[in-house]
């Protein structure tokens, strides 16, 4: 164990330490072999969609276009960031949809967090109702050819 450590200014003394493993359950209990090796936390590095769905309240469909149209403006000029639209739903006229597609969750999630998505749903108060959000991993083809599904909507 190492008790001094030597710098520019001279000799340090370094406090006594104890091991840094500590003693687990699954050591007391003869297990440690079966511990699976530590691997980072996964990432989602495949293509992904997102879409959002917003029941909008009546009075405040106009600002919640002008603030996604801004968001949307925002997520366009990401690189990682493949599509981005707003869809109004013909059928009921206070449905909104956000569909999006990343070249991956994680640029998705740092598009999040970059433009404070989660501050501007739950303080501006324009949904009837929490926004509905859905994620779906797209094949690695799919996100380099990308091909367009006409729906029945009227984009904004």
């Amino acid at each position: 164990m190492k008790t001094a450590q030597a710098t520019a200014h001279g000799t340090v003394a370094l406090p006594e330490t104890r091991s840094h493993r500590r003693t687990t359950t699954r050591d007391a209990l003869g297990l440690a072999e079966f511990t699976p090796e530590w691997k980072p936390p996964m990432t989602s590095s495949s293509p992904t969609m997102v879409v959002a769905l917003y029941r909008l309240r009546p009075d405040q469909k106009a600002p919640w276009l002008e603030t996604w149209q801004q968001l949307a403006a925002i997520a366009r000029s990401i690189p990682e960031c493949r599509t981005f639209s707003l869809e109004l739903d013909p059928d009921e006229p206070n449905q909104c949809r956000v569909v999006s597609t990343w070249s991956s969750g994680s640029a998705f999630d740092r598009f999040v967090r970059d433009v404070g998505l989660l501050w501007i749903e739950r303080n501006l108060d324009y949904s009837r109702m929490t926004a509905r959000y859905a994620r779906f991993a797209l094949p690695n083809r799919a996100a380099a050819k990308p091909v367009e599904k006409h729906l029945t909507h009227a984009s904004v």
